[in-house]
């Protein structure tokens, strides 16, 4: 793989859309739990079309009838909540400030299920983040060399120790 100078440099320097606006309201647990789930805190990292096309990274010669489940239960990811927004928990649209597309919120990896009930801050223990990233971006196009791993297993990951789980 090679660095995508441009790739890094627009990451590094946040060239994220503005920020969305934040109720002059007092704090909530409704409104940190939606802050948790939905606000993107990252530039978009990848191209809508990027996800619609990711099942040609997995060798298919045409996309699966039940895209969405299929896309879950390779990944380790979570349905779509019931507000309307049809990603995975954990994935949201991104306004940036030449492109939009697809970025992480923090409920990707803090939230998990027990006995099929989903829980906001429970670690994601099925979540693929290295193959999710990996097939990501190859279907985006970008070759970055990225200097570690983020996970070698499914399941959380420390993000201050990237590769360690």
């Amino acid at each position: 793989m090679r660095t995508s100078s441009a790739a890094l440099l627009a990451a590094a320097l946040g060239l994220a859309g503005p920020a969305p606006a934040v109720e002059p309201t007092s704090p909530s647990p409704d409104r940190g739990r939606e802050a948790v789930r939905h606000l993107a805190l990252n530039p978009p990292l990848w191209t809508t079309s990027a996800y619609d096309a990711l099942w040609k990274q997995w060798g298919l010669k045409e996309k699966p009838a039940d895209y969405d489940r299929a896309v879950r239960e390779r990944y380790g990811l979570l349905p779509a909540t019931a507000d309307g927004r049809g990603l995975p928990v954990g994935l949201v649209k991104a306004k940036g400030l030449f492109v939009d597309g697809i970025t992480i919120t923090c409920a990707l990896c803090h939230t998990g299920t027990i006995a099929g009930k989903t829980y906001l801050g429970l670690g994601n223990a099925s979540l693929d983040f290295q193959s999710l990233t990996d097939d990501l971006m190859a279907a985006t196009g970008l070759k970055i060399d990225i200097p570690f791993q983020f996970s070698y297993a499914r399941g959380r990951s420390t993000p201050s120790r990237p590769g360690r789980t």
